[in-house]
């Protein structure tokens, strides 16, 4: 009986003094995991259906980390870096523009809290000659606002828009004319942000422009 009260006694001490020290780790701040053996590398791997594979992988000499990206053909969930959002209008939904300083939406996006990488494409489609004095293709956060020749100057550098102008374009009867706007790093830092897509132009010729994209958005 005395042998058994003394192992008791030594296997709660022992259990008092790690959980305490568990507790201690815990408030110590920052967590490290590392191999301190020169220019060796830290592996992390996962064993998937019996094949182990790093998952994360950094370099002992170059510190630069290699991590395993999606492979399965099924989309990232929410909330994870490489989470995609996308919206558009196809060709053969395309919406008329009229010819003008006047914005024009054709969809939008709504993003959450965080940093993401967001572009865009347009195509005008002009059922006869048209000759575009200008054509814009925008990012805005307002809808029906974005475009215009000045908008780069003006609003990009405010973060509120993001936009692309060429001027003075021929574009032959059935044929489209397209912008694109390569991805653009950005901060959302409300709960939710939406994001707007759409034109401006100004044509002389033609009996009318029609206009369609998309846009898309990539998390960071």
């Amino acid at each position: 009986m005395e042998l058994f009260m003394r192992f008791k006694k030594t296997t709660l001490a022992a259990l008092c003094l790690a959980f305490a020290s568990a507790a201690a780790y815990a408030a110590a701040g920052d967590r490290y995991l590392s191999n301190p053996t020169l220019n060796k590398d830290l592996i992390i791997q996962v064993n998937k259906a019996g094949v182990t594979t790093d998952a994360i992988k950094v370099s002992g000499t170059t510190g630069a980390a290699a991590i395993l990206g999606r492979a399965d053909g099924t989309e990232i969930a929410a909330g994870n870096v490489g989470e995609v959002i996308f919206g558009g209008r196809t060709r053969a939904s395309r919406q008329t523009i009229t010819s003008g300083a006047v914005a024009k939406d054709f969809a939008s996006i709504t993003l959450t809290k965080g940093v993401w990488v967001i572009g865009a494409a347009q195509g005008f489609f002009c059922s006869a000659s048209t000759i575009m004095n200008y054509m814009t293709t925008y990012i805005a956060t307002t809808p029906n606002t974005g475009g215009g020749q000045n908008a780069w100057a003006t609003q990009s550098s405010e973060r509120t828009e993001i936009n692309s102008f060429v001027q003075t374009l021929a574009v032959a009867p059935g044929s489209d004319a397209t912008q694109v706007i390569p991805g653009y790093p950005i901060v959302v830092s409300a709960a939710t942000q939406t994001f707007y897509v759409g034109g401006a132009i100004s044509f002389s010729g033609g009996t009318g422009v029609e206009h369609y994209g998309s846009i898309y958005a990539v998390r960071r």
